[in-house]
């Protein structure tokens, strides 16, 4: 554990100490349009369309999730997007695998500008469409809260959300983070997930093959950092992969995750 520590800890050093010196970068487009397992402050321009999919393997338990993401932009400030996924757990008699909850969601950049502090509100609810006696969906519905704060470092940017997650019983607070430096056609990057209550094995709180605390009553937090590498081959392309390292007990102990990410405009 401690050894993973120093490791990310430097990670952070290169690619938070990076960005600081530089001046300011000339790119109008955003340095990212998806992270590994944080979410950006950007939203898709009016008539702007973006498919993204992303590989998440985490251990212990080997489960895995295949999750498309589908954003549009109704206007330059507001999106609506819907993820579905398919999903492979462990179960008793092997692996169980199929379609995992449906989610929709709005999203509003109330500032779009990452140079004076960027800010975008937004609502995601939880659809129970997996089933959940196969341990494929929550078998509830839910609201998703969040508030996502950008800003300029640099060359490089740094993305901040906090999220409230309310259910039937009880709200769950989260916090992600973000940083991304650029370097010609690669961006270096370095995330965090933060959150309360038990451990997931995604940062959006799935439920599919979570790893219980010892003490089922007693909440723990789980803090997973992830340092990931991205290229894009061309203007509306990118490709990332990333290392999901957990810090603390109640988080996974690694993963693997790849994203593919596309924009198209009509």
């Amino acid at each position: 554990m401690k050894r993973r520590g120093i490791l990310l800890g430097l990670v952070a050093v290169v690619v938070l100490g990076g960005a600081a010196p530089a001046g300011a970068s000339g790119e109008k487009r955003a340095l990212l349009e998806e992270f590994l397992t944080a979410e950006p402050c950007y939203v898709q321009a009016r008539g702007e369309f973006e498919l993204s999919s992303a590989l998440d393997y985490r251990r212990p338990g080997g489960g895995w999730r295949l999750p498309v993401l589908v954003e549009y932009g109704i206007t330059d400030r507001l999106e609506a997007e819907v993820e579905a996924g398919w999903l492979s757990v462990p179960g008793v008699d092997g692996d169980v695998r199929g379609p995992g909850d449906l989610e929709v969601g709005l999203h509003y950049a109330l500032r779009p500008d990452v140079a004076t502090v960027a800010l975008t509100l937004g609502a995601d609810v939880g659809l129970p469409t997996g089933d959940e006696e196969r341990g494929l969906g929550s078998g509830r519905a839910d609201v998703e809260l969040f508030g996502i704060a950008g800003l300029r470092l640099g060359r490089g940017e740094l993305h901040v959300t906090g999220m409230l997650e309310v259910g039937e019983e009880e709200a769950e607070p989260a916090l992600n983070a973000a940083a991304v430096l650029p370097a010609a056609d690669f961006r270096f990057t370095l995330e965090a997930n933060l959150s309360r209550g038990g451990a997931a094995a995604w940062p959006d709180g799935s439920p599919e093959d979570a790893a219980p605390a010892d003490d089922a009553e007693e909440e723990d937090v789980s803090l997973v950092v992830t340092p990931g590498l991205f290229f894009r081959p061309g203007p509306e392309f990118e490709l990332g992969i990333g290392v999901p390292v957990g810090l603390t007990e109640a988080a996974p102990d690694w993963g693997i995750v790849g994203r593919v990410t596309v924009e198209l405009e009509f």
